[in-house]
C-alpha cells in the first residue's frame, strides 16, 4: 500500500518542506540571556540511540543539556501500552526544551487494531489513525515553545523489513512538510556505494570504515548513531554562535538533507 499523499501535489509539497533548522524564540532567549540550553531527544529504542550520539557528540559544549526522553518499545501503533501523547505531555512538564529531536518508526511497521477494526500497515485506515497520532505529538511539542526535528530510520538489513521502514520514512517525511518540521534522511549515510546495507560506515572527517551497525541488523552501534546525527551536531554548534549576534535572522542551513 502506498502512502497516501496530502491535497498537494508531490512538487509543491517539496518545494515548501523546511531545508534548515530556524532558532525558535525560547532558543533565541536563552541565547541572548547566556541561559542553559535543553535539547529533549524523544523516540523508541533509536531514538534512544540518537540520544546517545547527540550526547556524545555535544557533551563538551558548556551551558547545553542533552536530555533523555526517549523510551525503548513504544511507537504510535502501541498506544494500548503506552499513550505518547500522554507522556510527552508529563515530560514538557518536568522539563521545557528549546529542542526536540524526534525518531520513531523502528516499532509502527504493525498492524492495528482501532474502534473495532484491523487497519493493515499503510492502509488508507492506519495512515488515518497513526497520522492523527503524529500530528498531535509534534505539535504538542511545539506548542511548548521549542522547535522540532525529526529524524528519520536508517536502511535494515532484512529486505522486508527495509521495505517498510522505507515506507515508513516517506510517510513521516510527508507529515514533517505538512508540518513545517526539518525531516533528516539518515538513509544515505547508511549504505554503501551501491545503496545497500552495510555494517561499516565512514565519519565525515574520513578515515577507515567503523564498525556501525548492531548485530540485530536494525540497531546501530554507538558511533554508529553518531555518525547519522553528524550534520545536525554540526548544525547545533554553528548555532550557539548565534548569541553574539542574536538579532540577527539566523537559521542554520540543510539541516534536512
Amino acid at each position: 500500500m502506498a502512502v497516501m499523499q496530502s491535497n498537494d501535489t508531490a512538487g509543491t509539497a517539496a518545494a515548501s518542506c523546511p531545508t534548515g533548522l530556524e532558532l525558535s524564540p525560547a532558543l533565541r532567549r536563552s541565547l541572548a540571556e547566556g541561559t542553559p540550553i535543553d535539547i529533549g531527544v524523544f523516540g523508541d529504542s533509536f531514538g534512544d540511540g540518537i540520544w546517545a550520539g547527540l550526547y556524545n557528540e555535544l557533551r563538551d559544549l558548556d551551558g547545553l543539556t542533552v536530555h533523555r526522553f526517549a523510551k525503548q518499545s513504544t511507537g504510535f501503533t502501541r498506544y494500548h501500552s503506552l499513550n505518547l501523547l500522554e507522556d510527552v505531555e508529563g515530560k514538557l512538564e518536568s522539563q521545557a526544551v528549546d529542542l526536540a529531536v524526534i525518531s520513531f518508526g523502528a516499532n509502527d511497521t504493525w498492524d492495528i487494531w482501532e474502534a473495532g477494526q484491523m487497519m493493515p500497515y499503510m492502509s488508507d485506515e492506519w495512515q488515518r489513525v497513526i497520522r492523527g497520532r503524529v500530528r498531535e505529538y509534534v505539535g504538542r511539542i511545539k506548542d511548548s515553545g521549542a522547535v522540532v526535528v525529526w529524524v528519520g530510520l536508517p536502511s535494515m538489513r532484512k529486505a522486508k523489513f527495509n521495505e517498510q521502514v522505507t515506507q515508513m520514512n516517506a510517510f513521516n517525511k510527508e507529515q514533517m512538510c505538512e508540518l513545517d518540521v526539518p525531516f533528516i534522511d539518515t538513509l544515505p549515510k547508511s549504505v554503501d556505494g551501491n545503496g545497500g546495507y552495510t555494517e561499516m560506515l565512514q565519519r565525515a572527517e574520513g578515515g577507515p570504515p567503523i564498525m556501525a551497525r548492531a548485530g540485530d541488523g536494525i540497531h546501530m552501534t554507538t558511533t554508529g548513531y553518531r555518525i547519522l546525527v553528524e550534520d545536525l551536531t554540526r548544525d547545533i554548534r554553528n548555532a550557539i554562535p548565534a548569541k553574539m549576534d542574536i538579532q540577527a535572522d539566523v537559521t542554520v542551513s540543510a539541516v534536512a538533507r
